[in-house]
């Protein structure tokens, strides 16, 4: 008998899905609830470029700005953050995921 490995929801979805990052989940987001990237950042009070720099994953938000960014948009700032710091730390080359918890 085998012993099975644990799987995370975050490592299943990434499975189904691709890998979930800050870009990936930003640009669904666009595109579901705006017509245009323009319009877009129109609401996040940036410009296109700017939003495209999120959205292909050349830029990552801090903390603070992606909490801002999500109530611009009108989700919980808490997956935007989470996604945010886990693309932080992969980027610096750990490979560990980032949960985050309200206290």
């Amino acid at each position: 008998m085998g012993i099975r490995k644990k799987t995370s929801a975050y490592d299943k979805l990434a499975k189904k899905l691709g890998e979930v990052t800050f870009a990936n989940h930003l640009r669904a987001v666009a595109e579901t609830d705006f017509e245009t990237r323009t319009a877009c950042a129109k609401k996040l009070g940036m410009s296109p470029q700017s939003l495209n720099d999120y959205m292909s994953g050349k830029r990552i938000p801090t903390p603070n700005l992606a909490a801002q960014m999500a109530q611009k948009l009108g989700y919980s700032p808490l997956s935007f953050i989470e996604l945010a710091l886990s693309d932080t730390v992969k980027k610096a080359g750990y490979k560990y995921n980032v949960n985050l918890e309200s206290t």
